[in-house]
């Protein structure tokens, strides 16, 4: 563009609601946005993080796992966690690098493992209230943490569904760039 972010106003389509929405990926929104002098200027915008779902969740008959994660500014915020699921008691919220491919179970329908099943680890075990969980972990501002890409996934157990879980859908989730 040329002008400033505050004489522009942002032109948005009309979406079909269960379409994906594909104007951002990898950290980077792609946006139109009408400048007063210039018409219509394509904007690329790199985000300060990002989060991005993957497969759908998965559990018994009419049913499955979600989880919504929420990145706070740095140096205060952090990583906020929440799902919800009809069944279970508790859910275990797993964490890993992309793995090169997820872990499908054919035999449970459309089950997805998102997280790296070699390499994973559980952030937290949280209860279920209400059908609900949340978690928040901070998250500091750590030269090292850059561009970092991880792969959040919860559990939920027990359930009636054909793994004896019910696993929510995958959230890859990029760090600062």
């Amino acid at each position: 563009g040329t002008r400033g972010y505050s004489d522009l106003s942002l032109e948005t389509p009309v979406l079909d609601p269960y379409e994906d929405d594909e104007r951002a990926a990898n950290g980077v929104a792609y946006v139109a946005m009408r400048d007063p002098v210039s018409g219509i200027e394509p904007h690329v915008i790199e985000l300060d993080g990002s989060i991005e779902p993957l497969a759908r969740g998965c559990g018994g008959l009419g049913r499955e796992a979600e989880l919504f994660a929420a990145l706070g500014p740095a140096p205060l915020g952090g990583l906020t966690v929440e799902g919800r699921s009809a069944s279970g008691t508790a859910a275990a919220v797993l964490l890993s690098a992309p793995p090169l491919r997820p872990t499908s179970f054919p035999a449970a329908g459309r089950c997805v493992l998102e997280v790296d099943a070699n390499a994973f680890v559980t952030l937290a075990v949280v209860p279920l209230a209400s059908g609900r969980f949340a978690r928040t972990w901070p998250l500091h501002p750590e030269p090292a943490l850059r561009g970092v890409q991880a792969v959040l996934q919860a559990v939920v157990a027990p359930t009636d569904g054909p793994l004896g879980v019910d696993l929510s859908n995958g959230l890859l989730v990029n760090l600062w760039r």
